[in-house]
């Protein structure tokens, strides 16, 4: 455990955890539970999809990418494949 606090990998995580976590708030706010509604077989599409989108605004007008968007589209397909127990949660499998 003592060898964690030394890796510069980690030294802003909880900072960015933290960001993430207000991230994945607003957007429940906006959004609801809409992704739910999405089926696990379609998922690598569409993340692939909304990142070339990110992509595409920063190199036409310099929009930013919304890393904490990238790491939602993560998070969300993560949760569905490490958690099988909440397959009945998704509305689209």
């Amino acid at each position: 455990m003592g060898e964690e606090k030394d890796l510069k990998i980690l030294e802003h995580f909880d900072e960015i955890i933290g960001g993430f976590r207000e991230h994945l708030i607003e957007m429940n706010k906006r959004w609801g539970e809409t992704y739910l509604q999405y089926n696990k077989a379609d998922q690598e599409d569409r993340i692939r999809w909304a990142i070339e989108s990110y992509f595409m605004k920063f190199k036409n007008v310099g929009k930013p990418v919304p890393w904490y968007a990238v790491m939602g589209n993560a998070y969300i397909a993560i949760l569905r494949e490490t958690h099988p127990e909440m397959s009945d949660m998704w509305k689209g499998d």
